[in-house]
């Protein structure tokens, strides 16, 4: 008799040796007759392999999960010719040998995925001490789907399948690394639809996703090899393309350009693109730069109507003055400053002055004047168009009044440009109307030339903050008539008084029969609706005779004048005509 010293038993009370090793022999003895009934009900196959890893016995789930025949032998059969995994015997043999505790391998069979996992044990007969192998194998394959989904949404755009901007960049990264190593190429075309947000505001977010799988399908069945397709957001592309080269790149960005302008399944309209590329090591040397300096030649290329721009240096100084738009704007920011210039509008039958449009003008201290292409766009963009708005029409208000105290009359309106974002900004518009009456001015003296009109958020409130406006004094023009869908849609809905055609339009009046009809067509539709019509960007005699036969009779550009300094502008134009 013994007293316990285990735990689960209370200590004292006096328990027979004998009795347990009785009941424990009897315990095995019943574990052993059941024990191919518990192998047989368990989830995982289970195999068992000698020394020489012939497979000694297997219950029915490894039968299943490999494929094995019921009742072909394989009993006998070596373990690497069962279950075909690449190394397994290697890793077996380190397991028998003690070089290894256990090994686990993932492998698909069909579509099946299986974990398998091998460990060594040591049979119940203590005269036997050669080892065995135990093989598991799991079914995992729900386990592989899960992660292969959560691989997706972390990576790949839930939309249109594509990668998305966190595995571009990632990519991005690791190929500058191969890249660099091997002295290759490789350039970043950074993409964005043109017209896209017209096809979302009038028909949508189910037609405007549906455009954005098309494209996308596109992009995904011409890109080669060495490319990758990527969707950084919105209607945002980019692409990597590797060992291209800068002239490989165009290619690709013709290429595209062609693809996306063919007519669309899903919305009876075509969208444009705007690419950039930046090229590696010319135009940066790590994953930001390329992506910044790519994003940046995009921007230029939207600026000038659409197509592919290639990055240059001047850029990047053209975007830190553009940066500073997102702050109040003051006389001196940084080094730059802001200053208006003055275009003027002529009557082309009289060469009258008629009007005047102030134009937006930065200056860096190191490059100059700076491009001021997209300026408005990119001011909405950081936030800080109100601010620049503001400074704008005061500056603006700040110079008629300078004029009128010199003596000099400005004959009809001094427009300036005010973009939708603006307009539906109640504190800029109530900026405009303060500024315009603290300097002793009327609303009857200014045009607000309206921009991106395509980008209307509410209709409805913009209409009213026009009429407001027009209460008050102001007239409004649309900008770039002509030159969007947009410019159509909302002509018969704004309170407008006068609209200004397009550049490109104006250019096609001397060169395709199809221009000079379109131009026809809308200087007879303004006239029947009581709108006037200025024709921008008048380069030649030639564009002023067709404009004068069509029965456009304003205009301004380069023929009638060019931009000006307010001195110059004065002593050129206010001068001479007073």
């Amino acid at each position: 008799m013994h007293l316990c010293d285990e735990p689960g038993e209370a200590c004292g009370r006096p328990i027979d040796i004998d009795e347990r090793k009785a009941t424990q022999r009897e315990g095995f003895q019943a574990l052993k007759r059941y024990a191919g009934d518990i192998v047989a009900c368990l989830p995982n196959g289970l195999a068992v392999a000698d020394a020489d890893l012939r497979v000694l016995g297997f219950n029915e789930t490894f039968r299943i999960m490999f494929g094995m025949r019921s009742g072909a032998g394989y009993v006998g059969r070596r373990l690497d010719g069962i279950v075909p995994l690449m190394g397994i015997r290697d890793q077996a043999m380190a397991i028998l040998d003690g070089r290894a505790s256990s090994a686990s391998m993932d492998c698909a069979f069909g579509e099946t995925w299986l974990r398998i996992r091998l460990t060594a044990i040591r049979p119940a007969q203590e005269d036997d001490e050669e080892q065995r192998l135990l093989v598991i194998a799991e079914d995992i394959t729900g386990e592989k789907a899960h992660a292969a989904r959560v691989e997706q949404l972390a990576f790949y755009d839930s939309l249109t399948g594509l990668p998305n901007r966190t595995l571009f960049l990632e990519t991005l990264l690791a190929t500058l690394v191969s890249v660099g190593a091997g002295g290759e190429s490789l350039v970043v075309l950074y993409m964005d639809l043109d017209r896209f947000k017209e096809i979302n505001d009038t028909q949508g977010h189910v037609v405007g996703n549906q455009v954005l799988q098309e494209i996308a399908d596109r992009f995904r069945g011409v890109a080669r090899a060495g490319e990758m397709v990527a969707r950084l957001g919105g209607d945002e592309f980019a692409i990597i393309a590797r060992n291209r080269g800068v002239q490989g790149a165009v290619h690709i960005a013709r290429r595209l350009i062609t693809l996306v302008a063919e007519p669309l399944a899903s919305v009876e309209r075509t969208v444009g693109i705007s690419i950039g590329l930046a090229a590696y090591p010319e135009d940066g040397q790590t994953a930001d730069d390329l992506v910044r300096h790519a994003d940046l030649a995009m921007y230029r290329a939207k600026a000038a109507g659409g197509g592919y721009r290639l990055y240059h240096p001047q850029m990047s100084v053209s975007m830190d003055a553009r940066a500073q738009l997102a702050r109040p704007p003051g006389r001196e920011i940084d080094g730059k400053r802001l200053e208006l210039y003055y275009q003027p509008q002529l009557d082309l039958r009289t060469g009258a002055l008629i009007g005047v449009e102030a134009q937006l003008r930065w200056f860096d201290m190191e490059s100059g004047w700076v491009d001021p292409a997209g300026l408005i766009a990119v001011a909405d963009e950081r936030g800080g168009s109100g601010a620049l708005a503001g400074w704008t029409i005061e500056a603006a208000c700040n110079q008629v009044r300078s004029w009128q105290q010199a003596g000099l009359h400005l004959p009809g309106r001094l427009a300036f440009n005010l973009s939708v974002r603006q307009l539906e900004d109640t504190a800029t518009t109530a900026r405009i109307v303060s500024a315009v009456e603290s300097a002793g001015l009327t609303p009857a003296a200014f045009e607000i030339e309206l921009t991106g009109s395509g980008r209307i958020g509410n209709v409805n409130e913009s209409i009213a903050i026009m009429e407001a406006l027009k209460v008050a004094g102001f007239t409004f023009a649309l900008d770039d008539f002509g030159g969007a869908y947009s410019s159509w849609t909302h002509l018969q809905h704004l309170p407008v008084d006068g609209l200004k055609i397009d550049t490109s339009l104006v250019r096609q009046i001397l060169v395709a029969a199809r221009g000079r009809t379109i131009v026809s067509v809308f200087v007879d539709m303004a006239r029947s609706l009581g709108i006037h019509v200025v024709a921008s960007g008048v380069e030649a005699q030639a564009q002023v005779q067709a404009l004068i036969e069509l029965g456009c009779t304003e205009a301004q550009g380069g023929w009638v004048g060019e931009p000006l300094p307010a001195a110059a502008f004065a002593e050129k134009w206010l001068k001479a005509s007073a």
